[in-house]
């Protein structure tokens, strides 16, 4: 996938979406493009700054983080969380995509989580939601 193809991709998904889930945050975007780059061109393509992932992560619990986000842009609401194995794959898919968990809160069972994050770099917030299967 190329970079000019992330608009359109991000405004279609963005489209399947109710009106009163569409307030996530800016930084989501950036999320949501980056696991487009990684799903749709694969792992031994896509290349980061950090030199994420790192060979010991799970490819796995990656790539599934990535297409929940690119395709259904889940985690944008308690509704539509992304369902994670572990929360150690949680925080692993945070960091490939450059994010740190600063906060987390149980949304109604201990299953459901509300995680608050920053970008590694500029520390701007983002709110995830995701469900442990």
């Amino acid at each position: 996938m190329k970079n000019a193809d992330l608009l359109t991709k991000l405004e279609f998904e963005e489209s399947n979406i109710p009106p009163e889930e569409r307030n996530y945050s800016p930084k989501y975007a950036y999320l949501f493009s980056k696991c487009c780059l990684y799903y749709y061109n694969g792992a031994n393509k896509y290349k980061d700054y950090f030199g994420y992932p790192k060979k010991c992560w799970s490819r796995t619990a990656i790539k599934a983080f990535a297409n929940q986000v690119a395709n259904g842009m889940k985690g944008i609401s308690a509704q539509k969380p992304i369902l994670i194995p572990s929360l150690f794959d949680m925080f692993q898919c945070l960091k490939m995509f450059h994010f740190e968990v600063e906060d987390i809160q149980f949304v109604g069972t201990l299953k459901r989580l509300e995680v608050q994050a920053s970008h590694i770099v500029d520390k701007e917030p983002l709110v995830l939601y995701f469900e442990l299967v």
